[in-house]
């Protein structure tokens, strides 16, 4: 079994899954914040370390820029030119990729936000996080689940709350994954795309996370509650809803869907061993790259490219693939 359920620790989980309001209200929510800080602060430390430059998206022009630059160390204008903006310290002359990345991801921080007209420091980012993942819009979420699976899925058959928490085999278990994983994949590719299309939600909400032109592990939940929701929140919703797995698949399920998000905003790509340990090389999975060219070029409404997050045959499929 994929739990040995005569286990103390397994009997007290097991408990705990039975309880709607724990299990597909409070639980979700949590797995989604603690996820989240864990997989940032990890990913920003990793991001710093001097073995992992050499995984860091750097484009062309920036690098060339910065070559240009390199060439004359005492020409400082051309260094400021390495980053997006003119008003951030400029890196050394020994710059390397890794240097190139953190200029750029600085002025993010050095920006206006155009919702609060506050700066987007990075502990103002962090902020806009946490009442993301843990405001109204985050428990929307979770009384939603909750709802839809006591007055859903349970209304007519009261002995599914018993079956929702029983262990499973692994068998069982990495099937529901699997299908999970492609059909929100599935909903949250429109999700995103809808908000690109409609000109009244891209102003009015999903462009506040496009203002972090550069991204990093931290700004990958800079974003606003209704794009949250609607681009989130919702498609998860659904695909619980079609696929019905029990209550632990989800919740790791969710816990899976944050880290690759966060890890799709961090700048690293082609990490074998992270790849690895992060299922990137399985078939059709979307490479980290694949949406930092989403952030790269497509800081607009209409006819933007690749919003796929976990699964790149979606933009293939839907003709929405930039591969540079």
């Amino acid at each position: 079994m994929f739990l040995l359920a005569d286990l103390p620790a397994s009997r007290a989980l097991i408990y705990l899954l039975q309880t709607p309001i724990i299990a597909w209200g409070f639980l979700p929510v949590a797995c989604a914040a603690g996820t989240y800080a864990v997989m940032s602060m990890v990913l920003e430390w990793l991001c710093r370390q001097s073995f992992m430059e050499r995984y860091l998206i750097v484009y062309p022009g920036d690098a060339a820029k910065c070559e240009e630059a390199n060439s004359n160390t005492d020409d400082t204008s051309e260094l400021k030119q390495c980053s997006q903006t003119s008003d951030a310290p400029p890196p050394s002359p020994q710059h390397t990729t890794q240097t190139i990345r953190q200029v750029q991801a600085a002025n993010n921080q050095s920006n206006e936000d155009s919702f609060t007209k506050k700066t987007m420091s990075l502990s103002f980012q962090r902020r806009v996080a946490t009442h993301v993942l843990t405001g109204p819009s985050a428990w929307f979420g979770g009384v939603a689940g909750m709802l839809i699976q006591q007055q859903v899925v349970f209304k007519h058959d009261p002995s599914a709350v018993e079956r929702f928490a029983l262990p499973m085999s692994a068998g069982q278990f990495v099937l529901q994954f699997a299908l999970l994983a492609i059909v929100a994949d599935f909903f949250l590719y429109w999700g995103h795309r809808i908000q690109h299309q409609y000109e009244f939600l891209w102003k009015r909400f999903h462009s506040r996370h496009h203002q972090l032109l550069t991204t990093t592990p931290i700004g990958s939940a800079f974003i606003d509650e209704v794009d949250v929701t609607l681009g989130t929140s919702l498609p998860l919703l659904l695909a619980n809803l079609i696929v019905q797995p029990q209550c632990l698949t989800y919740l790791l399920y969710i816990s899976f869907h944050v880290s690759n998000n966060v890890l799709n905003h961090s700048g690293l790509n082609d990490c074998l061993w992270l790849d690895f340990v992060t299922l990137k090389r399985l078939p059709f999975r979307a490479k980290n790259k694949h949406h930092d060219l989403h952030h790269r070029y497509g800081n607009y409404g209409k006819n933007a490219k690749n919003y796929a997050e976990m699964f790149v045959i979606w933009d293939y499929l839907f003709g929405t693939l930039r591969r540079k």
